[in-house]
């Protein structure tokens, strides 16, 4: 009987160190796909250039919004404009201009609008801005269209 209790102690000693990591989670996505335009991932800008800019007015309080893969901001549209646009509606959290750029595609999801066999990818958008810690990654759905809002840590741009 002690040596079944012994035996039984050592397996769940194996399957807890099994189970532990020494490796602290990864918050990068893993990119599949992405494509180069003058040394950076396209697109890229800033928030304070001329270019179009989607006039946001809700702030979300829910901190998933756009910052995990389970949650992204769809755009919608089929279109890189409208990431973007999206993009350059948004200021860090003290109205600093941000600089985003495309890191690729990531994180295949099942979606009517899907332009082959019903799979979409997520883009992953890294975001930063003067004072920021670390920088933000923005996940971005063009297949499929929601209202937007600005995730939180973000404000909408004015003008």
């Amino acid at each position: 009987m002690k040596h079944v209790r012994d035996c039984c102690v050592v397996l769940a000693l194996l399957f807890l160190c099994g189970c532990a990591t020494t490796k602290p989670p990864s918050h990068n996505p893993e990119i599949l796909s992405n494509t180069i335009s003058g040394g950076k991932g396209s697109p890229w800008g800033r928030s304070d250039s001329g270019a179009n800019f989607t006039k946001l007015t809700a702030t979300t309080s829910d901190p998933t919004y756009g910052l995990t893969e389970q949650n992204p901001v769809k755009v919608g549209g089929l279109a890189e404009n409208n990431e973007a646009e999206y993009l350059n509606g948004l200021r860090g959290p003290s109205d600093e201009p941000i600089e985003y750029e495309r890191l690729g595609s990531c994180c295949p999801f099942k979606t009517p609008n899907a332009m082959i066999e019903g799979i979409g990818l997520l883009d992953a958008f890294r975001v930063t801005y003067a004072g920021q810690a670390k920088p933000s990654i923005l996940y971005i759905d063009f297949y499929d269209k929601e209202p937007l809002f600005v995730p939180v840590g973000f404000k909408a741009r004015s003008n």
